[in-house]
């Protein structure tokens, strides 16, 4: 076994990119490639499509694959068009660390002592974003780190990595970066009233353009259709014929609860009455609707003076298309509930309201994502990933865009609280209608609000809102401003400690090495000794899934384990020791007190320390200690006890030497006792 180790002074442990000071606004960190062709479990080669040398990777770097895109869904043209399927790799990610890059293949090759990969990964949908290590990271006041908005293979993500401290005193901002917008088309031909009944076609001419998902954009809607309400997963739908409103993207919230239709939200009485006319409060037995994800775009074209609490949509007193239950269903959210939480899909964009010519807005894009780990994240800073809000509707012959959805933010300490000033993801809001006469379209519906895992401190704000609706400025304004367009539904927040990664898979580089010593070194009979294990991560990256074992002597017995962060069991002279991360660059210490073993002058513990992340050197893994004991004890059967005698039997001292034999009988006889009693209250002796 290797000797124990001296530890490497913590001055000379240093992170890759050291001490980070950002100073400016929209200061880009990340470096973003493409992963060219599909990966398999436990491959270890990358190639990529994008210049290898644009990321500028040294060995150890680590790098975050994200695929965003793919997930399939229902394309049946019903009110269930779009549901997800299959995520099918969409929103999968892993942390990898690098072990050499080759710019005449354009191929990274990634550590193996995780086994390779451990997901698969799709070609041309997987971005490959290299991360930074930094030791600090400060931001100051007026500063702020960002990223490329998506623009379909590449951006949108902020991922960074802190040894010790994140001082966020100015922003890390990812507003509208995620998946886009429904953009709004001009219609190729005239078209007639009281169409629209569909949701999804090939043609321009029976709505607006769907927002972005996890499923793709335009390419992957052709063949169903990509115009007209369904919603696309968590895009937003198209508002359809004549001039409806675009649904909101959805992102956090329960799926389960998921109808298309968003909140109703009803302030004053004229609204409340105006909402009981609409096919949906009917459907959901005379009660506001509160549909989780992205909120539903507004009525089609009316013509004409009528009270919208009387008169009621689908009736042909409004003219133009009957103002009619039209606009985009709000898209749907991308989890099942708060217990399956994992960095997931993008937030999805709006739907395009209809549109003539030029009337109709696009919808807006959804937040991006903003992922950091460290164990303290601390400042008057804040933390935001709201959707953009819908494009206005520029007169009556059209309709509002669809808010996009809020994005994801994921902080990720030791369990310390974050102690921000806000922490923000909420839903961008529908796009409005400039109508200025009789005639109006429907407004955009608001975004779903957005997903933040954090645990956040007593002061800080945290908000994943859903967007509100847009609204028209027609004559009846003033009744029922949203004209059936609705709110986005509330997020999802997670305040809780989980894995170091988010459930995400990381295989990252940490050289882990162990320290052993007892205290004091010689000690007598079963006089009590104290064991210290010393685990030092020495960087360059936090390790994931720790697990420290201590192999004291047989027959020692553990009277207490003080642990500190690990999380520690115990069996007979075994401690098992774990936590989920270990941050690098600092020391973690494991204090264990326990007698001496029998009949033993000279005993050896040993420490063990594993990790899941790639270890470059495992010979500092193990230490030994040596423990002497000038005069042991040796049990042996004696009646109904167990006696002990010392190895050395005081000379010409018969009472001296009954004495101890008599004492050992009765310490015996104590253990027994002692032992028995522990078994039948369940406790390992």
């Amino acid at each position: 076994p290797a000797p124990p180790m001296v530890p490497t002074p913590v001055a000379q442990r240093i992170s890759l990119d050291g001490i980070g000071n950002i100073t400016a606004p929209n200061t880009v960190v990340n470096r973003y490639g493409l992963l060219k062709t599909d990966t398999t479990k436990g491959q270890t080669l990358l190639t990529l499509a994008t210049p290898v040398a644009d990321l500028q990777l040294k060995p150890s770097d680590t790098l975050l694959l994200y695929q965003a895109q793919g997930a399939q869904f229902l394309s049946y043209d019903t009110s269930l068009y779009g549901s997800l399927i299959d995520p099918n790799g969409a929103g999968s990610a892993e942390f990898v660390s690098v072990e050499r890059v080759d710019s005449s293949t354009n191929t990274i090759t990634v550590i193996d002592s995780c086994g390779g990969l451990q997901l698969a990964h799709t070609g041309l949908r997987t971005q490959i974003i290299r991360v930074p290590q930094y030791q600090f990271l400060n931001v100051s006041t007026g500063a702020s780190i960002t990223a490329p908005a998506w623009n379909g293979s590449l951006g949108g993500i902020v991922a960074l990595l802190v040894e010790d401290t994140l001082d966020l005193q100015g922003k890390i901002d990812v507003t509208g970066l995620g998946l886009r917008g429904g953009q709004v088309q001009a219609a190729d031909s005239p078209r007639l009233s009281q169409g629209g009944d569909i949701y999804r076609s090939p043609r321009r001419n029976d709505g607006g353009a769907k927002g972005e998902s996890v499923a793709g954009f335009t390419p992957e809607y052709q063949l169903a259709g990509q115009f007209a309400r369904g919603a696309p997963t968590n895009g937003g739908g198209g508002g359809s014929a004549l001039f409806s409103g675009g649904g909101g993207g959805a992102n956090g919230g329960d799926r389960r609860s998921w109808s298309g239709v968003g909140v109703m939200t009803a302030g004053s009485l004229p609204e409340q009455r105006a909402w009981q006319l609409d096919p949906a409060f009917v459907a959901n037995r005379n009660q506001l609707t509160s549909s989780s994800g992205g909120g539903r775009g507004g009525y089609s074209l009316s013509q004409a003076i009528q009270d919208p609490t009387l008169v009621g949509p689908n009736d042909t007193n409004w003219g133009g298309d009957s103002r009619r239950d039209r606009g985009g269903l709000g898209g749907e959210p991308v989890l099942v509930d708060s217990s399956s939480v994992r960095l997931y899909g993008m937030a999805g964009g709006g739907g395009a309201g209809d549109n003539t010519r030029v009337g109709g807005g696009s919808g807006g894009a959804g937040g991006g994502i903003a992922l950091v780990v460290s164990p303290r994240v601390v400042g008057a800073g804040e933390v935001l990933a709201d959707g953009n809000p819908g494009i206005d509707a520029q007169n009556s012959l059209g309709g509002g865009g669809g808010g996009g959805a809020g994005g994801t933010i994921a902080l990720l300490t030791d369990g310390s609280p974050v102690s921000l000033r806000r922490i923000q993801a909420r839903g961008g809001d529908g796009g409005r209608v400039a109508a200025s006469g009789l005639a109006t379209g429907g407004p955009g519906g608001g975004g779903g609000g957005g997903f933040i895992q954090a645990i956040p401190s007593s002061s800080t704000l945290l908000n994943v809102n859903g967007g509100t609706p847009g609204y028209t400025t027609a004559r009846f304004a003033n009744l029922f401003p949203q004209n059936g367009a609705t709110s986005g539904g509330p997020g999802t927040i997670v305040s809780r400690e989980t894995f170091a990664f988010a459930e995400i898979p990381a295989c990252t580089v940490s050289d882990l090495a162990v320290q052993l010593k007892v205290t004091p070194t010689s000690t007598t009979g079963r006089t009590a000794v104290t064991y210290t294990a010393t685990v030092y991560d020495r960087g360059p990256t936090l390790a994931s899934e720790v697990e420290l074992y201590v192999q004291l002597p047989e027959t020692s017995e553990v009277l207490k384990v003080t642990s500190g962060n690990w999380r520690c069991e115990t069996s007979l002279a075994l401690v098992v020791c774990r936590q989920h991360a270990l941050q690098s660059l600092t020391d973690h210490v494991l204090s264990i007190d326990a007698t001496p073993p029998l009949a033993r002058s000279t005993a050896l513990a040993t420490a063990t320390v594993r990790s899941r992340s790639g270890d470059p050197d495992v010979t500092n893994n193990v230490a030994q200690v040596a423990l002497s004991d000038t005069a042991p004890l040796f049990g042996h059967a004696l009646g109904g006890g167990i006696a002990c005698q010392l190895t050395v039997v005081p000379s010409e001292s018969t009472p001296t030497t009954l004495a101890w034999l008599v004492g050992c009988w009765l310490l015996g006889f104590a253990c027994m006792r002692r032992s028995a009693s522990r078994a039948r209250n369940g406790v390992s002796s």
